[in-house]
């Protein structure tokens, strides 16, 4: 599934130690959950890993719902559907 950023993010690579900054229009790619592997308590419990700019990050599944949105396809002018008539 592929989200489009409304408010910057600062997402962590896979090792956890590398912040990059996502600005709004960003397009993520491969947005998928996971359970955050980590067991201290102070650790979110749920992640979305993506891709941005050629890397694999992760952040927060409870910030990332408020900071992005569905990737609205554009619907083609003169597509097929547009111009097929009914007889």
């Amino acid at each position: 599934m592929s989200r489009t950023v409304i408010r910057k993010i600062v997402a962590k690579d896979a090792a956890g130690s590398t912040g990059f900054s996502v600005e709004p229009g960003a397009v993520l790619e491969d947005c998928r959950v996971v359970r955050n592997d980590v067991a201290a308590p102070a650790v979110d419990v749920y992640v979305v890993e993506f891709e941005f700019a050629g890397r694999r990050l992760h952040y927060p599944l409870v910030d990332f719902q408020a900071r992005t949105e569905a990737l609205q396809p554009v619907p083609l002018q003169g597509s097929a559907l547009e111009t097929a008539t009914i007889s």
